[in-house]
């Protein structure tokens, strides 16, 4: 068997030399070091950045505690969604739907409605979110309200 001539195996582009600085074990690592950082500086928001799933929202209102279970669809930066709200004594039962939503780099801004024309009016949410976890503010005919909200994993 016959060895390859040496054009082959040479390094046409020289990139083991350019490399080799940056792979030496003792030299420029501040710069590896760097580039770690960097990169997960810019990755967070992109590990945040679906708000699809199925939410539990918690608020406690004068009435009593309010908890809305909301299937939430997130694309490009709308959201859209249905869900079902409940009341403390868990007699009230509301069908509600998810309208003129918005959500980018873990800010989200939602309104909440009745679905068939019941007298519930609305509830804005508006808050921001890191994998599943949400949190923020409701407004609404009820007042103002600090609420938080966790999605559902398969498995959990």
């Amino acid at each position: 068997m016959s060895k390859a001539p040496p054009h082959q195996n040479a390094d046409p582009l020289g990139l083991g030399k350019k490399l080799g600085r940056f792979i030496h074990p003792a030299r420029n690592r501040w710069i590896l070091v760097a580039y770690a950082f960097l990169f997960l500086l810019v990755a967070r928001p992109l590990f945040a950045a679906d708000l699809s799933g199925t939410w539990e929202i918690a608020y406690r209102t004068e009435p009593g505690r309010q908890t809305i279970t909301l299937e939430i669809v997130h694309g490009g930066s709308r959201v859209s969604g249905r869900g079902i709200m409940r009341g403390d004594s868990g007699a009230s039962v509301v069908q509600v739907e998810v309208r003129t939503g918005t959500a980018r780099d873990g800010d989200f801004r939602f309104l909440v409605v009745a679905e068939g024309g019941s007298g519930f009016r609305g509830q804005e949410f508006s808050g921001n979110w890191f994998r599943d976890e949400m949190s923020g503010q409701t407004d609404g005919v009820f007042g103002s309200w600090i609420f938080t909200g966790t999605r559902y994993r398969l498995g959990r």
